[in-house]
């Protein structure tokens, strides 16, 4: 009998842990994906304003489009801006 109440309780866990860490995983992909649209719609205008217009190559909305070098530049101009 104990047998089957430990078995129990450890597939409950074990499905208890699963639900929790994709909920986790699910939390920080949406953080992160909208932390990202934040910050380059903070720093687009200021790198174009920075480069006469030439730079990120991309429109303002286009920033699926972008590369990550030109991604992370942006993102981290609008990280640093509002300080």
């Amino acid at each position: 009998m104990d047998d089957l109440l430990e078995g129990s309780l450890k597939g409950v866990l074990t499905l208890a842990s699963m639900v929790a860490r994709c909920l986790v995983w699910l939390v920080l992909q949406v953080w992160e994906y909208c932390l990202e649209i934040i910050l380059w719609y903070m720093g687009w205008p200021i790198c174009h304003l920075a480069s006469f217009g030439h730079l990120p190559k991309q429109f303002l909305n286009q920033h699926q489009q972008a590369t990550r070098t030109s991604l992370f530049t942006v993102c981290w101009v609008g990280a640093i801006s509002p300080f």
